[in-house]
């Protein structure tokens, strides 16, 4: 057991509110993440059970690469080619009963991650049920459960954001 150290202001509401909290007097971690083995076992034991469903879109660089956009949705899995700006046939995409003007929540994934990596699902998720459009974008040669391959020789890299930039633009075209 390890005693936190507390930087406050000692007034009468913050005392109330320790006095009330003795988890902030003293911490334990649970038995699962004493461990960094085992929390990270858990993790990919609990992933096994998240039911979320993307509608993956393709977008085509200039160059030929390609850049997904897996939008958080409620109806089954489908691979989409794109694009033209022609292509307006899906106007709500894949949240239909969304209003128009929904805010669009845009989540730049990790080196491996995805839209189903613990840390842009929660948010994904989290946002889609607070009326968001909710996307992931996973960059060329990106994403461990949901790859996407390298199609072209040139890799992404941190300086280069053309890629996310076509895909804002794609995303503020549609909606």
């Amino acid at each position: 057991e390890e005693k936190p150290s507390l930087r406050y202001i000692s007034n009468e509401v913050n005392d109330r509110i320790l006095a009330r909290c003795p988890s902030l007097s003293s911490f334990h971690p649970t038995c699962w993440l004493q461990n960094p083995f085992i929390a990270w076992s858990v993790m990919l034991f609990r992933e096994q059970f998240w039911s979320y469903t993307y509608k993956r879109e393709f977008l085509t660089a200039p160059d030929g690469g390609k850049v997904a956009l897996d939008w958080f949705s409620e109806e089954e899995e489908e691979e989409e080619e794109n694009h033209d700006d022609d292509d307006d046939d899906e106007k709500k995409g894949p949240q239909p009963d969304l209003p128009e003007d929904a805010p669009i929540m845009l989540i730049v994934s990790t080196l491996a991650g995805g839209p189903m990596s613990y840390p842009n699902c929660k948010p994904l998720s989290f946002f889609a049920q607070k009326g968001y459009r909710s996307v992931c974008y996973v960059k060329r040669g990106c994403g461990i459960q949901r790859p996407n391959p390298y199609v072209t020789a040139k890799a992404w890299c941190l300086l280069d954001y053309e890629d996310l930039t076509m895909a804002i633009d794609h995303i503020s075209k549609k909606y």
